[in-house]
Parts: structure tokens; sequence; C-alpha cells
């Protein structure tokens, strides 16, 4: 997934993207200059963080 993409599944700014990498707290792919994110990496983050996307209901 590119950063587009991972911003609308998680809900979050392209700016709170770019401190979750800062922080080491997402780990990314550069291929020619573009960032790429693996969804088991993207699904890790929401399981350990509880970053909730828009619409999903609370369980």
């Amino acid at each position: 997934m590119d950063g587009e993409q991972v911003c609308r599944y998680l809900g979050i700014s392209g700016r709170t993207l770019q401190r979750l990498r800062s922080d080491h707290v997402i780990t990314y792919s550069a291929i020619n200059r573009k960032l790429y994110y693996s969804l088991t990496e993207i699904r890790r983050v929401l399981k350990e963080r509880s970053v909730r996307r828009k619409n999903q209901p609370k369980e």
C-alpha cells in the first residue's frame, strides 16, 4: 500500500503517517522515492496502537 492508501485506510492525515514513521512505530519500504507499507504492518499498528479507522464500529 502507498501512503495515500494507508491514510485512507487508517483515517489519518499524511502528517500523522509521517510522525508514525519518524517515531519508528511503522515500518516501510522506499522504492524510487515512494514509500510503501505492507498490509500486515498496517494491521499490526492498528492492533497495537488501537488506531481506529473512520466508520469502524467500536468493539
